[in-house]
């Protein structure tokens, strides 16, 4: 059973993304780089960015960030390097 208001249609992940498929090449992320946060969520930002901000306030895999947000780890990366 999926959660409450998600979506993981092929066009919600696209959207989420702006139709990219992969990070930029210096987007560092594999499964199991840490991801720390250095600011709090700002108004106006997407609530996939903010979730990922407020989730790695203390060190968090990807991979973890991927299974917290419910998405993708293909995803979860390209939001990661959006940071």
């Amino acid at each position: 059973m999926s959660r409450p208001g998600r979506d993981d249609t092929p066009d919600r992940l696209y959207t989420l993304t702006q139709g990219r498929s992969r990070p930029g090449p210096d987007a560092p992320f594999d499964l199991v780089t840490l991801v720390v946060a250095e600011c709090d969520p700002m108004p106006g930002m997407q609530s996939e960015h903010a979730a990922i901000l407020r989730l790695t306030e203390r060190p968090t895999a990807a991979v973890e960030i991927a299974a917290e947000l419910g998405l993708p780890v293909s995803i979860t990366r390209i939001l990661l390097a959006d940071l």
